[in-house]
């Protein structure tokens, strides 16, 4: 007789995060730093391919700066780390993005093709009430374009003032080789010369 035997694959979780909503600026730095009590919006959705092999998505955030308008728009993704917890999550994201002058949306300038773009999102629960982001956008040439809450060593976690977060997966993949990077010599804990945060230098395949 032939013995029939069922097997059960078990595809492991992709991590993805996503989210919109805005922040109420307080301790904006940075060359673009956004006035104090003004919106910073964000919208993204970022996950991993169904092969693990590289990330989709999409992710952008505004600037309001002394009466002109400046968007972050990530051009290429290049590490999503996601950590699981009890309600959530925290996701770590890396890539590169420009910076562009959007006061005039129908003749936008850009600044810097080639910036950095970090984003540290904390979902909380579903409500999106106790979610966290931080926001954080280097210079191609070293330094920092923006910071959107500043702790005199680099971005510290912000509640959110509006919209909701979404942390899924936990296989801390990276989806391409991380950014080569060589930091600049830091004679102080300043915007332009921070510990801890992504290098202020890099060398971009």
């Amino acid at each position: 007789a032939t013995e029939k035997v069922v097997a059960e694959v078990i595809k492991p979780a992709l991590d993805y995060i996503k989210g919109s909503g805005h922040l109420v600026l307080a301790s904006s730095a940075g060359a673009l730093a956004g006035d104090a009590g003004s919106r910073n919006d964000f919208s993204f959705e970022v996950k991993h391919n169904t092969s693990g092999s590289s990330l989709d998505g999409s992710i952008s955030t505004t600037v309001r700066r002394a009466g002109r308008v400046y968007q972050v728009k990530g051009t290429t993704n290049r590490s999503l780390s996601v950590q699981p917890g009890a309600t959530g999550g925290t996701g770590t994201y890396v890539g590169k993005a420009s910076v562009r002058d959007i006061t005039n949306s129908s003749n936008p300038v850009t600044i810097d093709a080639n910036a950095i773009l970090q984003i540290t999102v904390g979902d909380a629960g579903t409500s999106g009430a106790a979610d966290q982001i931080a926001i954080t956008a280097w210079k191609s040439g070293g330094g920092l374009w923006f910071s959107s809450n500043w702790n005199g060593t680099g971005t510290a976690q912000q509640a959110l003032g509006g919209g909701t977060l979404e942390v899924r997966g936990g296989t801390s993949r990276v989806a391409q080789p991380a950014f080569a990077a060589a930091r600049t010599a830091a004679t102080s804990a300043s915007p332009e010369r921070a510990a801890g945060e992504i290098p202020l230098t890099f060398a971009m395949p």
